[in-house]
C-alpha cells in the first residue's frame, strides 16, 4: 500500500497540520481572553458611573 490518510509522509504534513491547529487554538484563545478583559473593564466602568455614583450622592 502506498500509505493511507493516517500514514506519516516524508514531507511532514502531519507536523504542519498539528502546528497549524495549535496556532489556531492559541490565536482563538487570545481573542477570547482579550474580549473577556474588554467586557470586564466595560462592566466596571458602567458599574462605577451608573450604579455606585447614585449611592454616593445620596450618602452625602
Amino acid at each position: 500500500m502506498n500509505g493511507g490518510p493516517h500514514t506519516p509522509t516524508a514531507g511532514g504534513e502531519d507536523s504542519d497540520l498539528a502546528h497549524h491547529l495549535l496556532s489556531d487554538l492559541l490565536v482563538k484563545g487570545v481573542i477570547v481572553i482579550v474580549a473577556l478583559l474588554v467586557l470586564a473593564v466595560g462592566m466596571v466602568v458602567v458599574w462605577r458611573t451608573i450604579g455606585r455614583e447614585g449611592t454616593r450622592r445620596r450618602d452625602r
